[in-house]
């Protein structure tokens, strides 16, 4: 079976009105992730942004149901504007960055909502994805 079939399977699985798909591309729009992303990163101006690999779970918060969404690799570039000099640069989100690319999508409604990471374990459970991630 492909890879198609096994995502329209476990999509099928949880029979929820907004997909595991759908999940995605809301959280990807540029207005949603990548602007939460912008606003909080201490990077300076970001001029491109691309997510790579993704972790997606149903989590329950208060008693509704949400696809979690955190991004595991991606690739970063800006402009740095200084009274010397302006210059641009390319790099590859790390682990700082990635505590900040997380978010909640309700699975009822597609509502967004920016979940970056705060937590001690949250924070354990993004390094061991990148080891495995990085390894693979």
């Amino acid at each position: 079976m492909g890879k198609g079939m096994n995502r329209y399977k476990e999509e099928m699985k949880y029979n929820f009105p907004i997909s595991e798909s759908q999940a995605i591309e809301i959280a990807e729009r540029n207005e949603n992730l990548k602007t939460d992303y912008c606003k909080h990163t201490n990077r300076g101006p970001i001029s491109y942004l691309r997510f790579d690999d993704r972790k997606v779970d149903v989590v329950e918060i208060n008693n509704k149901k949400y696809w979690q969404i955190q991004i595991l690799a991606g690739d970063v570039s800006g402009m740095s504007v200084t009274d010397k000099e302006d210059y641009c640069w390319d790099g590859w989100l790390g682990k700082d960055d990635l505590k900040k690319l997380r978010c909640l999508i309700d699975v009822q409604t597609g509502e967004y909502i920016y979940y970056p990471v705060k937590n001690k374990k949250m924070k354990k459970w993004i390094r061991n994805i990148r080891k495995v991630f990085i390894w693979k």
